[in-house]
């Protein structure tokens, strides 16, 4: 009967350990999903932001048209 005791548990053991290891995994992929729209939501923003500041100075008239297009085209390529 003592081996039976063992046994159920080491059993526990491994089914407590195989939760852990489920809801860690769960926690780190919503995480990376998380992570991995923010950042390619930042990323857009970072690579739009020097076309903005660029509008912005246009708008604020700190460049005329023909610098601002000439501006835009660089940016473009």
């Amino acid at each position: 009967m003592g081996h039976h005791g063992m046994m159920g548990g080491g059993m526990g053991i491994i089914m407590f350990l195989f939760w852990i290891l489920i809801i860690g995994a769960l926690v780190l992929f919503i995480s990376a999903m998380v992570n991995g729209v923010n950042g390619s939501r930042q990323n857009r923003n970072e690579v739009n932001e020097p076309l903005n500041i660029l509008k912005q100075r246009y708008a604020r008239g700190e460049i005329d048209k023909a610098d601002y297009e000439k501006m835009r085209r660089e940016l473009s390529t």
